[in-house]
């Protein structure tokens, strides 16, 4: 609520579009959806169910960002757990790997769905 209140989430949208957009397919939206899943998983998936809803998503980049979800580190409590019992150094390289691995997964995936459709398979 606090970052959303004083233009974090704007901010943060402004950055990763480059990233999800134009690298991963995915509308700016997914950044909400990201961020309500490092929050709690739960809500992500929520959040994502509403604008699937609301018809922003294609079924492809709905299964990216259920992907991109999965792999992303669980929730906030488990980066916590990781701080306290290997360090915060730890910590950062894991959520920075995982954070990269996502992304890059999810690309690698968009674009074989993409692939797939183009050729009539899906």
């Amino acid at each position: 609520f606090v970052i959303d209140e004083i233009g974090g989430i704007a901010l943060i949208e402004n950055l990763a579009k480059p990233i999800l957009s134009d690298f991963v397919g995915l509308p700016k939206e997914s950044v909400n959806v990201f961020l309500m899943s490092i929050i709690r998983r739960e809500a992500g998936v929520a959040l994502l169910t509403e604008f699937v809803e609301k018809g922003l998503f294609n079924h492809i980049q709905i299964i990216v960002n259920l992907l991109i979800i999965t792999f992303l580190v669980p929730c906030i409590n488990a980066i916590l757990v990781i701080v306290k019992e290997r360090g915060s150094k730890v910590a950062i390289s894991i959520f920075g790997f995982v954070l990269i691995y996502a992304i890059l997964m999810g690309a690698l995936v968009n674009y074989m769905l993409i692939s797939l459709e183009k050729i009539g398979i899906i």
